[in-house]
């Protein structure tokens, strides 16, 4: 058992959290309209994203411990790792692809459309149930409280989002307007609505007394292990099949004076209404009570306690078996609150100041960071900052965007200390987008 432990901790702590994505914060690159601000306008007349090319957007991470934080003197201490854990962990993953886009301006107006592919997940786990996992329930750090796993489970949600929208420049350019319609086509999810479990031994007589309830709603896992008779007409935005979702985003950007922009915006509000191949499995409120053995004698399997593991075993299983169901259900979709500030120092360089919320699965995770960005001509943009992920993990983004003719490059990541301290990082991420840009506008010098 502890053998796995071991793999389960090398494994997490390898991971590289969806942390916010900088890469967007430009108005060079179009995909800040659909992933950051919908009032942002790109500096060309005409825009185009076309797939394989197109780009991708990918992180992940851990918000408990790092690799490092369980080696003392080159010795894996599982002590320093549960030490380290914060009451409810996560480990956090995303890809983003934009598969299709186009955009076009006419004067103070731009126009948008496109497809993206999004694949996200979160599985939760607490502190007690790695305390309980190494110490066993009769450890006297653990012995007469609940140990608590209320909260653990996995959540995963695979869809395409098509959009169309647009923003509007007014006042002189000083106030910018967007909105974003979107038609969600959902593929697959795997969605924990509640999870409570717990176990507590009694330091009198050692009775354990465990309680639990959860509600799991699927949809699409049969059909993706049966790949070969996915109906493709479900996942085409017309098709009366299918699970399908609608939302918007929204978007300003004030320039009160030349020198300070103040932007907002509220990505991807709406939610997934799922039909096709769905299953739930509900388990209300239960409670069960055994006396007999200490649950680490179950974990080391003595011959002695044999009897007593398969009674304490059976009266689990006939106890929690979850209510079965078909029917269909909602959940609402991954958003970002965004509040940000910039202070445009000269024509080729500003620093910006922003707060993010963002949900995962009706998680919150919190973030604050600063962005400086230079240009060199029309040609090149670098950028780097500094950002607390979660109010608590300094992260360093850093990144480039490349205009080569037509041809747009842009390579980025949220963490470079993941590439120069691989071992002490809990976050990794890396974007790459390419695309093809044509009509540059003609910008006065408050813009360019």
């Amino acid at each position: 058992m502890k053998r796995l432990i071991l793999l389960f901790v090398i494994l997490i702590s390898l991971e590289g959290m969806s942390q916010v994505n900088t890469y967007y914060f430009s108005d060079w690159s179009a995909e800040s309209q659909w992933n950051y601000n919908p009032a942002l306008q790109s500096k060309e007349k005409f825009f185009l994203y076309i797939p394989v090319l197109g780009g991708i957007n990918a992180s992940a991470g851990h918000t408990g411990f790092s690799y490092n934080d369980g080696i003392q003197d080159k010795t894996l201490s599982f002590s320093s790792l549960i030490d380290g854990l914060d009451d409810k962990n996560h480990l956090i993953s995303n890809v983003n692809s934009t598969f299709f886009a186009a955009g076009v301006k006419f004067g103070n107006i731009q126009l948008r459309t496109g497809v993206t592919g999004n694949f996200q997940s979160r599985f939760t786990y607490t502190k007690d149930l790695f305390e309980l996992a190494w110490k066993g329930n009769g450890h006297e750090d653990v012995i007469g409280r609940r140990l608590s796993m209320d909260g653990t489970g996995f959540n995963t949600a695979s869809y395409l989002s098509y959009f169309l929208g647009g923003s509007v420049s007014l006042l002189d350019n000083k106030l910018n307007l967007g909105v974003n319609g979107k038609f969600y086509n959902g593929i697959s999810t795997a969605y924990t609505e509640s999870s409570t479990f717990g176990l507590l031994t009694s330091a009198d007589d050692y009775t354990i007394t465990v309680d639990g309830s959860f509600d799991v709603r699927t949809s699409g896992l049969n059909d993706l292990a049966n790949a070969d008779s996915l109906e493709i007409r479900r996942l085409m935005p017309l098709s009366v099949d299918g699970n399908k979702g609608f939302g918007v985003d929204l978007g300003l950007t004030y320039s009160p004076v030349e020198k300070f922009t103040l932007e907002a915006s509220a990505t991807n509000l709406g939610s997934i209404t799922w039909k096709q191949d769905t299953e739930s499995y509900k388990l209300n409120d239960q409670e069960l009570a055994y006396s007999g053995f200490e649950l680490n004698e179950f974990i080391s399997g003595a011959d002695s306690t044999e009897s007593s593991i398969e009674q304490f075993t059976d009266s689990i299983t006939d106890l929690f078996t979850p209510e079965e169901s078909n029917g269909s259900f909602k959940t609402t979709m991954n958003h970002n609150i965004f509040l940000a500030g910039t202070i445009n120092f000269s024509k080729k360089a500003n620093a910006r100041v922003y707060f993010n919320s963002k949900n995962s699965f009706g998680e919150k995770f919190n973030s604050v960071g600063g962005m400086y960005s230079r240009k060199f001509g029309k040609t090149l943009q670098l950028r780097g900052g500094l950002q607390l992920f979660n109010m608590k993990d300094v992260i360093v983004p850093i990144g480039f965007i490349l205009n080569a003719g037509p041809v747009q490059l842009g390579l980025h990541t949220e963490n470079i200390l993941s590439v120069v301290q691989r071992q002490k990082t809990k976050y990794l991420s890396g974007v790459y987008s390419i695309s093809f840009r044509f009509g540059k506008e003609k910008l006065d010098k408050k813009t360019e």
